[in-house]
């Protein structure tokens, strides 16, 4: 703890697609150039440091460390442990092969000058696969009106992912340089459905989309988007088909303006803003919409429409900024029984793509979400383990945001009571046991309080049942008798046998038969 304290916050993201070095450094030493390849630091930034700095390098680049301004002429060595790694001397900078994950760990840059003075630097080395961006899918092939176009797959990340599309499809990869993969298949093995191209590596795969739009279809399906947000500079594909034997006449327009595709053709050689390519494969006729790298000015409600007036729309949104967003429960109670069987989950709204999502255990475990395969938007994270009682934290990153949202687990055991009566005192136990032991203390506000309400339930039944009992209906006497005692009406005796006690066979005779078989005797 006390080195993680002592341990300075700086992490280089050295594997980000632009420059990394910032002016001033690159300023002070001309030997650092940060590209795709290779990833600068300089530890003349960091010589009053009082613990470890921490860098963090992507798979598979090298790390040119700049010694300028940290020793006049040194000799200097890269020491794991007591072992030095790599050794330079008289140099400006020493480079470090392409590095992997198992180059990670702590490491001392030890530097000694002519004149006898030394100096060193702890160095905490993080050699990272970061999750892939977004690759570019755009229309390729557009020249020869004989046959349809191709789409084209690239992707700038480093190392090179690799491309796949949907289906699973035969396609050719283009030869590229050593940062860029590409990849490009035939626009007819889809003329009948939507098309995506996914960037895959060891940490997951990000996909981008063609926006195909069925306009035979009444309504909005699945797969269809109504609403797209893109960055600036990214392409952006849209299509809309219909099936007819005869050929149709396919017409997007951008808001009330229609974009004719004679004035709007793609070309290979000639590059436009927007441009427009129809095309047909068996019954189905296409017509594409693309846009090579997006500005604001191309927001707004993109329709595509029939000679028969069918039409969708899609609304377009150029955003420069991102954003995320997540919903999650603040809490979960399962049984013990569906702990190793349940999961969490997460709803997430995010642009332009969700660099990193993880969960974090009760017990500091880390571990990567699960997310959907051959989706553009991963609108649903999960973590699939055996749950434990305790906080689990949901850590995301989405264009330059962070988010860290947390959920209670309760895991409960069925409860077992065991019931005491002492008939000394005339009082009653109740007892309950636990198998697991929990030291989180919301876990035992919770125990307590489910106990007290437990024992307030059955406090309350009790009372109810004595007063039901108590007030129970008791027989009443129905035995009357009227004796006159004179010539007038009103000469009579009235007396009620509830006041008395008497034998229930007196009762005539509808509740005792009995008793009027021998009244019937009596009068005989």
């Amino acid at each position: 703890m006390r080195r993680q304290r002592n341990m300075i916050a700086v992490v280089f993201l050295l594997c980000a697609v632009e420059l990394l070095c910032s002016d001033g450094i690159a300023a002070q030493n001309q030997a650092c150039v940060p590209s795709r390849e290779v990833a600068c630091f300089v530890p003349a930034d960091y010589l009053n440091a009082s613990g470890s700095v921490s860098v963090e390098v992507c798979v598979g680049k090298k790390l040119n460390i700049s010694l300028e301004h940290f020793s006049e002429f040194p000799v200097c060595h890269w020491i794991r442990g007591a072992n030095p790694i790599l050794t330079v001397n008289r140099s400006n900078f020493m480079v470090l092969p392409p590095l992997s994950k198992t180059d990670s760990g702590e490491f001392t840059l030890s530097c000694e000058t002519s004149e006898g003075t030394s100096s060193s630097l702890a160095v905490a080395l993080h050699v990272v696969m970061k999750h892939p961006t977004k690759p570019k899918l755009t229309l390729d092939k557009v020249d020869n009106k004989m046959s349809s176009p191709y789409f084209k797959c690239i992707s700038e990340d480093f190392p090179k992912p690799t491309l796949k599309w949907t289906g699973n499809k035969d396609v050719t990869n283009v030869p590229a340089n050593s940062v860029m993969a590409i990849s490009t298949i035939s626009s007819s093995e889809y003329s009948e459905r939507g098309v995506m191209c996914c960037a895959r590596n060891a940490e997951g795969q990000e996909c981008s989309q063609l926006y195909d739009y069925d306009l035979d279809a009444n309504f909005m399906k699945h797969d269809e988007v109504s609403k797209v947000t893109v960055s600036p500079g990214e392409p952006l594909l849209l299509r809309c088909r219909m099936k007819s034997l005869n050929r149709m006449q396919l017409v997007w327009m951008n808001g009330s303006k229609r974009m004719n595709t004679a004035i709007l053709p793609c070309s290979s050689t000639v590059k436009k803003e927007i441009c427009i390519r129809s095309d047909g494969h068996g019954s189905s006729w296409m017509a594409y919409l693309f846009i090579e790298s997006v500005n604001g000015n191309h927001s707004g409600t993109y329709t595509c429409t029939t000679q028969n007036n069918k039409t969708k729309s899609v609304d377009v949104h150029v955003q420069a900024g991102g954003f995320l967003s997540v919903q999650m429960d603040k809490s979960l109670i399962i049984p013990a029984q569906n702990a190793s069987r349940s999961g969490l989950q997460a709803s997430v709204s995010y642009h332009p793509v969700l660099q990193r999502c993880s969960w974090e255990a009760p017990d500091k475990n880390m571990s990567k979400c699960i997310r959907d395969n051959w989706v553009t938007k991963h609108r649903t994270v999960k973590l699939r383990d055996v749950l434990k009682s305790g906080d689990y934290k949901l850590h995301l990153e989405a264009g330059g945001q962070i988010e860290i949202k947390t959920i209670s687990v309760c895991v409960v055991d069925t409860p077992k009571f065991k019931f005491m009566i002492n008939k000394v005192n005339n009082t009653i136990t109740f007892e309950t046991a636990n198998s697991a032991n929990y030291d989180n203390d919301n876990m035992m506000v919770l125990k307590v309080g489910s106990l007290i309400l437990l024992m307030a339930l059955a406090i309350v039944s009790v009372v109810l049942m004595y007063f039901v009992k108590k007030k129970k209906p008791k027989y009443q006497p129905q035995l009357q008798i009227i004796q006159m005692v004179g010539p007038n009406d009103n000469d009579y005796i009235y007396i009620n046998f509830k006041e008395f006690g008497y034998d229930l066979k007196w009762e005539f005779p509808r509740e005792n038969l009995e008793l009027g078989m021998n009244c019937t005797e009596h009068q005989t």
